[in-house]
This record gives C-alpha cells, structure tokens and sequence, in this order.
C-alpha cells in the first residue's frame, strides 16, 4: 500500500496547506527574504511574511484543533506552481 497515489498526488493544489516551517519546502514564496536563525550557522528561515508584515505578528494565523494542538500557518503561504 506504500506505492498508492492519493487525491493530493493528482491535485497537489488541494493539499491543505504546511505548517510553519514545513511550508518552506513548497511555497513560491520562499526564498525571497531569507534570513539565518538564530546565528548564521543555524539553518536558513523565510523572512516573507515578516517582510511584508513587519514586527506586526500579522503574517502568521493559528488553527487549534479538537485535541487542543495549535499550528501555525503563514497568511502568505503560496503552493509552487498554483495559479492562485
């Protein structure tokens, strides 16, 4: 059952969309503001939405499930390739 394709392989603009930082590795636009965090030997960061938001905390939304976890999204999460 490993090798079965899924609704978001056929369609992968209908996946929902990543949490913070998984969002990184499929949004459009990742890559623009980058910045290193918290030193510059620690991996890189998307900037985008802080850029566009500033110091706000306006850039970010969360969702808290029925279990009571919370994830946060980015409100400027865009799938590569999307037409959106």
């Amino acid at each position: 059952m490993n090798e079965q394709l899924t609704i978001f392989d056929l369609f992968p603009e209908s996946a929902p969309n990543p949490g913070l930082w998984k969002c990184m590795e499929t949004c459009a636009n990742c890559g623009k503001y980058m910045d290193r965090f918290p030193i510059d030997r620690d991996g890189e960061r998307c900037m985008y939405g802080f850029h566009k938001d500033g110091s706000t905390g306006n850039d970010v939304y969360q969702v808290i499930d029925s279990s009571s976890v919370v994830t946060f999204y980015c409100k400027y999460y865009k799938r590569k390739g999307s037409k959106l």
